[in-house]
């Protein structure tokens, strides 16, 4: 059948003929089924018909008749409204741009509360309604793909999230991957969805659906990329500051101290959350070192645990930076903090000289790869290649050498030693600190920019110092 041979007109005819029929029916005889069955079984057949335009996206045009098959998802008879979610993913998986004009129109039709009600309507252990419920999922995917700005509207003018978390159960797991899935899509979109979320209480409901795997190692697929979804979402909930003290409050530290110490499948997840959980969160971070967050951090950070097997990528290096820089920044335990790096024969301190050769290195190497391009074009370039991070393990030298002053002199001169011996430059680490401070200007965040300016300039003072007197020594034994 070619679109020629469809008649847009004919099959809105017919099926607004057995809407108007069925409808009448029911009305006359609400008590009596099987006198309105005839109509309930033309109507079946009529939205199977119209289905067949939808293999023609050039006919959309000519279709009139949204409205009355949108308020079918209103229908009493859940197949009836199964058929009307299935007809509209056959027209909303065509991937066409110039869909987003009748998607906008669907939705002035009452598309999102029409087809979130009735999917709070089907039954999922019937396998019919479960289909219905996935392909309504679809719906949603599409339609937040071709206009995202749609994701508040969706979020706070229907039960949208009750829908999605209620579902995240692993007994009908392809429908609660996908549940996770356009969850993950929603939050990711702005802070106001995430606080209306987390004001109706829901973070708790993906707490608890990912509380059974803190432990436990997952064999289902689904099952894993479901909880790596909700992780995510997590980490999308986490920007809104009152979101952080729900989690703190539901436990959330002790689940992702949890999954690191114990879940290697949900470790790089975890850790992910936690750093976006402590960034800017002062009382997330006194709440993890009261937990004993520390010697896990620092256990991966020498990349050793004595419970299970220890490979760091890239991001989890990068990850627990980030944790303790803003540890440093908001924590009143500093000091203990610093007594970490000076045990075990300054084992942390060394490898943070490390991972400073290492971006530096690799920063190195990405400006020299590129000749004669903008200033902004070698920016990107040297942030792909771990600027930021080495920005934050500077950071964190310059605080512990500053800290170090009174309390452990000896650790301002264990610092020089190894910048040395790795051939490190005072000079390079002044500049790394200097273009941090700029860069966080924009941020309005003068305060912090300020402060990395001190640390420089004391960094500098206590190397050169230290570098005067080795000079002057050297000079003394010649």
């Amino acid at each position: 059948m070619t679109s020629e041979t469809i008649s847009v007109k004919k099959l809105s005819l017919q099926l607004e003929q057995a809407i108007k029929e069925n409808t009448q029916q029911r009305s006359k005889y609400p008590d009596e089924p099987l006198r309105f069955e005839e109509s309930e079984v033309a109507l079946d057949q009529a939205i199977q018909d119209f289905r067949s335009i939808a293999s023609f996206p050039e006919l959309f045009e000519q279709i009139q008749i949204w409205s009355s098959i949108i308020g079918l998802l209103g229908h009493e008879n859940t197949d009836i409204v199964v058929d009307v979610i299935h007809l509209l993913n056959d027209f909303c998986e065509e991937d066409e741009t110039e869909n987003l004009q009748w998607i906008d129109h669907w939705v002035q039709c009452g598309l999102l509360s029409g087809l979130i009600s009735a999917m709070e309507r089907l039954d999922l252990s019937q396998w019919d309604e479960a289909s219905g419920f996935y392909s309504g999922l679809s719906i949603l995917e599409n339609i937040l793909e071709l206009n995202p700005r749609l994701s508040t509207q969706l979020a706070k003018d229907t039960q949208l999230f009750s829908l999605l978390t209620r579902y995240l159960n692993p007994s009908i797991s392809n429908i609660s991957l996908y549940c996770s899935e356009v969850l993950a899509v929603v939050l990711q979109e702005n802070d106001e969805i995430r606080e209306y979320f987390g004001q109706l209480g829901l973070v708790a409901n993906i707490l608890k659906a990912i509380d059974p795997y803190r432990k436990h190692k997952v064999n289902e697929s689904e099952v894993v990329e479901m909880v790596e979804n909700l992780f995510d979402c997590l980490c999308s909930l986490l920007f809104v500051s009152s979101n952080k003290d729900r989690w703190i409050q539901l436990e959330g530290i002790e689940l992702c101290l949890d999954c690191i110490r114990y879940q290697q499948q949900f470790r790089h997840a975890a850790l992910r959350c936690l750093d976006f959980a402590i960034t800017r969160g002062p009382f997330v971070g006194k709440r993890f070192i009261q937990l004993g967050g520390l010697g896990i951090l620092f256990a991966m950070f020498c990349e050793k645990s004595k419970k299970c097997s220890m490979v760091l990528t890239s991001q989890d290096t990068e990850h627990i930076v980030s944790i303790l820089y803003f540890l440093f920044q908001y924590s009143d335990e500093k000091y203990r903090l610093m007594k970490k790096f000076i045990e075990n024969d300054y084992e942390k301190l060394k490898r943070l000289i490390l991972l400073h050769k290492k971006y530096e290195d690799k920063i190195n190497m990405a400006s020299d790869s590129k000749k004669d391009i903008e200033q902004d074009e070698l920016f990107l370039l040297r942030w792909e290649a771990g600027l930021y991070t080495l920005e934050l393990v500077d950071t964190i030298l310059a605080q512990l050498v500053e800290f170090a002053d009174k309390s452990e002199p000896n650790l301002i001169q264990v610092v020089w030693n190894l910048l040395r011996e790795h051939q490190i430059e005072i000079q390079t680490i002044e500049d790394i600190l200097k273009e941090f401070a700029e860069n966080l200007e924009p941020t309005d965040d003068k305060s912090s920019s300020r402060r990395i300016l001190y640390l420089a300039q004391d960094f500098v003072q206590k190397m050169t110092l230290l570098e005067g007197f080795s000079n002057d020594l050297k000079q003394q034994l010649e």
